[in-house]
């Protein structure tokens, strides 16, 4: 277990090196350069650079979600690329790497999911009287 978190600390140092030299690189895109207006359903949780945060409903696929804030912003899909997925019925955080596939911010998000950095919870809300 200690020789997995050392792994975890050290990938984690790197990857904050890697996203400190963004604004070197010209690639970290500025939220203040953006005009987003969510449409309905759809919200901002935070923008900081090179990255976007959404919240996403449960009735509508990854790629509408995408797609919706393509139209209600001033990104291109070519200025964006797509870092997770959620199922149709799963609402939550949608994170968008404001860089096309291949940019350091795409590359920083790749790399904590290959890291196995990123956590993922699931939450199951129910009602009614059980099956069982």
């Amino acid at each position: 277990v200690a020789n997995s978190m050392q792994h975890a600390e050290d990938a984690f140092q790197f990857l904050q090196r890697v996203r400190a030299s963004w604004w070197d690189l010209g690639e970290a895109r500025s939220c203040s350069s953006l005009t987003i207006a969510a449409p309905a359903g759809l919200r901002v949780l935070r923008c900081g650079p090179g990255v976007l945060a959404m919240s996403k409903p449960g009735n509508m696929t990854t790629e509408s979600a995408l797609h919706q804030v393509l139209q209600w912003s001033s990104l291109a899909l070519t200025d964006v690329h797509l870092v997770s997925r959620l199922d149709y019925g799963t609402s939550g955080v949608l994170p968008i790497a404001l860089g096309a596939e291949g940019s350091v911010p795409a590359n920083w998000f790749a790399a904590q999911f290959a890291g196995q950095l990123v956590r993922k919870r699931y939450v199951c809300l129910c009602e009614g009287a059980p099956l069982g």
